[in-house]
């Protein structure tokens, strides 16, 4: 399958310069527990994602202020796949990196959104589902 048919469309986007602050407020009202990050208003290439554990753990260390960005706790190594990969190459770069989440990126390397290992499972429940009604159908009780 596809990542195309997994990824979260129009992702949350913030630049670099955005504050700590404000993403946070954008990933509340969003109700999301990502952004992506971009180096100015309108670029379609990511150069880093903030995550709410990335914001949790600064606080963490009594060093978030209004005057702390992105840019300063952003994790800038990212990882992407194409939209055309398929689950087991999403799957095996999460688990390679350790991470719960990768940009997903169009044929130009533009951002066309974000999977998750939330995804991934929703996806899989669902399959397992579909599984469990052919058998169903198939036996008798």
């Amino acid at each position: 399958m596809s990542l195309n048919f997994l990824v979260k469309k129009n992702p949350v986007i913030v630049t670099e310069d955005t504050s700590v602050k404000e993403a946070a407020k954008k990933m509340l009202s969003e109700n999301v527990g990502t952004v992506i990050v971009v180096k100015k208003e309108g670029d379609s290439k990511a150069c880093g994602i903030l995550t709410d554990r990335d914001i949790a753990l600064k606080f963490a260390e009594n060093n978030l202020d209004d005057k702390v960005l992105v840019k300063d706790i952003a994790t800038s190594e990212i990882v992407s796949l194409k939209q055309n990969q398929g689950v087991k190459e999403l799957t095996s770069a999460l688990c390679d990196h350790g991470i719960r989440r990768a940009i997903i990126l169009d044929d130009k390397d533009n951002i066309a959104g974000i999977a998750s290992t939330d995804d991934l499972l929703v996806n899989l429940v669902g399959e397992l589902q579909d599984i469990k009604k052919a058998i169903e159908s198939q036996v008798c009780w």
